[in-house]
């Protein structure tokens, strides 16, 4: 019987095949069949089609139960749809990496190349030859991947297929299978063992004759009596400081029953201490937004709302309380954040307000974690999803309400590979598909989501004022050029940062120094001959890393060791030029001995820093300590951040964003400042400040974020004058752009 199946190949229909059991078969289900001479992964998206000429058979049913529902079926399909890219690549898209089956391509050699033909070989296809000497070396099957790993070759397959036309090789195929979980033993305590007084005797037997045992059952017995049993036996004997022998010798005894157990992989810096929030009182403000919320949840119907407020309104506290009122009515929820960054503190958040049902879904966590998420989340073990805009294609039982934090962030838009998607445009149309609210947030809306608002498409809800009766931060522009001339600068600081940032310090209160640029310098120049070395890749300018000394592209990530010598003419007159985080955290630290004598204790966070598991967490707990003094970071930290230490925050260079050949540029710009600006002063009592190094002070968009964080006048006037302008060249959000 034929079916069709959806390929993440980019073609753009599904392609038929026949099916000799069609009873076994549904739509969302995996299968793999037949593509060329390779086997590939597919999904069912409809069957009981008509047949075409020269159909090839399905190879092999993956799943027993679909893996995709007919809502994730047909949001997949829109996307498809809009993005311009097949249905396939969508639904490959919205698997778990684990559950990606890949094709192994394995070559073996069928005769050896003599020594002329090798000779002939270099001197025609020297790739070729190289291969083919890789191959012989070996001698045994040999895969593509190792090879091009090997070699360091990309794009072989010309080469491949002529060692394959010559009869050097073949190739066969086969598909991986998904990782597992790896099983560990764990224990926990005997049925016998069922009331005190026979614990007791078993105690007092063990404290005589074998204290060590004695240690290491009370170990399990205290997890028993908290419901946190069964525990690995690694666990049990670090806890008690015994070897795992004395655990086998309880076993033995029949104390503690063994079994297997699948391994927990997330480790990372210790869980902070965070209360609940989402049992707080509420203002009148928030109280109105939840209210409103919840309508949609209750009548079950798609309901498109921007929560529109500024900083430290308490919007995290207003998702948590419409989250809590999803529950009630048997609703889960998924949230997205613009950022992996965002979820550490906002996981602990929502972990303190929820317990453990909540999973978070993101690129950084290994195959086997995503997987064992995903599966906590289809047995329905969750009710709370977080996770940057992949997760928005995460299958979720029951799913009643979706929030899209910060939706003005342009990380929520997926550049490469397809679907080129946008994060926040594709939870809207899942609601629409599924008929629940989905909440927009943010301080500063981007253009689209507020002429959605105009055209009567979403409503708009406001939240005006701070939370817990916190200020505004008073915003101070500094001109650098005038700066420049006097000699108040130390390095890219001016003096006026560098004496607020030494009054925090002094007060024991927190300062953030933002610069969206990482790395020591963006480029390196010899001063002799005028050279820059660029990427090889991108065409673009390396950028100068101190730690460790090497020039990175930030697109491709090619790298190269940097030489104190230029690599074209050799003179050792170079200049490292412009500023990143790792030069002004090495100016700060200077300049700060040199003009107040005092020794910062600095933290950096950005994509150098946090790539090791834990990382950005502990960096932050160290901050929210009062461990570090200063943080100096990328726009890693200028969103969704809530430590209430914080009462300083300094833009180094707010012209970056603002003079960059994007139409969106003044919009992004008043974003970014107005979101960093809105870490400074989040408690009540706690005044914050912000200092903005700018050359162009008198720029518009410098003006209205200096003027404070009313959503009403200034705000609303600019926000008017870009739309203005939009409409009369047909830019978004009055017209669509592909970007080719």
């Amino acid at each position: 019987m034929p079916i069709r199946v959806a390929l993440a190949i980019p073609r753009l229909e599904p392609l038929t095949y026949e099916v000799a059991d069609i009873e076994s078969v549904l739509p969302g289900m995996r299968v793999l069949v037949p593509l060329g001479t390779r086997l590939v992964t597919g999904t069912v998206v409809e069957i009981n089609v008509p047949s075409v000429a020269d159909m090839r058979t399905v190879a092999e049913v993956l799943d027993d139960s679909p893996t995709f529902s007919a809502d994730m079926l047909e949001l997949a399909r829109r996307v498809a749809e809009y993005y311009l890219c097949s249905w396939g690549e969508v639904l490959a898209a919205a698997l778990p990496s684990g559950m990606k089956p890949t094709t192994i391509v394995t070559i073996h050699r069928e005769r050896a190349v003599s020594a002329s033909e090798l000779e002939l070989m270099r001197r025609r296809a020297p790739r070729r030859a190289a291969l083919m000497e890789v191959i012989d070396e070996l001698r045994g099957d040999v895969t593509l991947a190792y090879l091009q790993k090997r070699l360091k070759f990309k794009g072989v397959a010309d080469q491949i297929q002529a060692l394959v036309r010559d009869r050097y090789i073949t190739l066969s195929s086969s598909v991986s299978s998904a990782p597992s979980a790896r099983m560990v033993r764990a224990v926990s305590l005997n049925a016998t063992l069922n009331d005190d007084a026979t614990v007791r005797a078993l105690f007092d037997q063990l404290d005589k004759r074998a204290p060590k045992q004695s240690l290491a059952l009370a170990v399990v017995w205290m997890a028993h009596r908290s419901g946190k049993t069964p525990l690995t036996v690694g666990a049990v004997a670090e806890q008690a400081g015994v070897s795992t022998a004395v655990v086998d010798a309880l076993i033995e005894r029949q104390a503690l029953d063994a079994q297997f157990i699948a391994m927990s992989r997330s480790k990372g810096a210790q869980q902070p201490d965070v209360r609940d929030e989402s049992t707080l009182d509420l203002t009148d403000d928030q109280k109105a937004v939840v209210d409103r919320i919840i309508v949609g949840i209750e009548a079950g119907r798609f309901d498109p709302i921007l929560v529109h407020g500024v900083t430290g309104s308490g919007k995290t506290l207003v998702y948590q309380q419409a989250i809590r009122r999803a529950l009630t009515y048997g609703r889960s929820t998924l949230l997205l954040v613009p950022e992996i960054s965002l979820t550490p503190q906002l996981g602990d958040r929502f972990g303190a307000a929820f317990g453990e049902r909540i999973a978070i879904l993101h690129s950084r966590l290994s195959e086997v974690e995503r997987l064992t998420q995903v599966e906590r989340i289809a047995r329905g073990e969750v009710d709370i999803v977080i996770g940057p805009r992949s997760a928005v294609f995460c299958p979720i039982p029951g799913l009643g309400l979706i929030v899209v934090d910060e939706e003005h962030e342009a990380s929520y838009k997926q550049d490469d590979p397809a679907p080129r998607y946008h994060g926040r445009d594709v939870a809207i149309m899942r609601a629409q598909i599924l008929g629940c609210p989905v909440v927009l947030g943010s301080a500063t809306p981007s253009l689209e989501t507020l002429h959605n608002v105009a055209q009567g498409r979403f409503t708009r809800l406001s939240i005006p004022t701070r939370a817990d009766a916190a200020r505004a931060p008073k915003i101070r522009i500094v001109d650098m050029r005038q700066a420049r001339k006097s000699g108040s600068v130390a390095g890219s600081l001016s003096h006026q940062a560098l004496d607020a940032i030494a009054d925090r310090v002094r007060q024991q209160e927190g300062s953030i120094v933002f610069l969206n640029r990482r790395g020591f310098a963006p480029e390196v120049q010899c001063r002799d001959c005028g050279n820059t070395p660029t990427c090889p890749n991108c065409d673009v300018s390396l950028t100068f890393h101190r730690m460790p000394a090497t020039l990175r592209c930030h697109y491709c990530d090619y790298s190269e060791v940097h030489l104190s010598a230029c690599n074209v003419c050799g003179s050792v007159d170079v200049d490292e030029l412009g500023t990143g985080t790792q030069r002004i955290e090495q100016e700060l630290a200077s300049a700060m001995k040199e003009r107040h004598g005092l020794d910062l204790r600095i933290g950096r966070i950005d994509a150098d820093t946090t790539t090791r598991r834990g990382s950005l967490r502990s960096i932050l707990q160290a901050f929210s300590g009062g461990d570090l003094d200063v943080v100096v970071g990328t726009q890693m930290i200028a969103k969704g951040l809530d430590i209430p230490r914080v009462t300083l925050v300094v833009v180094v260079n707010a012209d970056r964003t603002l003079h960059m050949s994007d139409f969106r540029a003044s919009e992004r710009t008043y974003q970014l400042l107005t979101q960093v600006a809105g870490r400074s002063g989040r408690a009540q009592g706690r005044p914050g400040e912000v200092v903005i190094q700018t050359a162009t002070p008198d720029h518009p968009v410098l003006k209205v974020v200096a003027s404070g964080e009313s959503i009403t006048g200034p705000v609303t006037e600019w926000y008017q004058d870009e739309l203005t302008q939009r409409r009369e060249v047909g830019y978004p959000p009055f017209t669509r752009f592909i970007v080719i």
